[in-house]
């Protein structure tokens, strides 16, 4: 498939960014750090063409192959890696309950674990904090 059937152009952004930060494996803390880097830069616009979110995923896959292989990560629960998302963003409750349309209560339980998200709130708090809905999904 070439570029112009994949992503409608004849520019090939995709390679663009590869010869940039080619995606291979990462071998040192110094090429995390290195992706971490750009993949932060990538994750933070807000206007990204097929080609750069494509090169998100795969260079996010990257990083956390090279993580789960070096690092010996503590066991966190998903409602302490959603506690730590809003601690990270400044976010008070309040705050979210206003950007998500989700009564503050709401959100309240699910923090305390008496409840879960529906789907469609689970779509929307995903959305406002541009993280995939996994975070939510029944932990084992």
């Amino acid at each position: 498939m070439n570029i112009m059937n994949r992503y409608g152009k004849t520019r090939d952004l995709y390679l663009e960014l590869i010869n940039e930060f080619p995606l291979r494996p990462i071998r040192s803390n110094d090429e995390l750090n290195e992706a971490i880097r750009v993949l932060t830069a990538l994750h933070d616009r807000t206007d990204k063409e097929d080609a750069e979110i494509d090169y998100e995923e795969v260079l996010g896959e990257v990083i956390d192959r090279y993580q789960d292989a070096t690092w010996d990560t503590p066991k966190v629960s998903n409602l302490e890696v959603f506690r730590y998302l809003l601690d990270m963003r400044s976010l008070t409750l309040t705050q979210l309950a206003q950007k998500v349309d989700i009564p503050e209560p709401i959100i309240v339980e699910v923090l305390g674990g008496s409840r879960k998200f529906t789907p469609a709130e689970i779509d929307r708090v995903c959305e406002y904090l541009r993280i995939k809905p996994t975070l939510f999904a029944a932990e084992n």
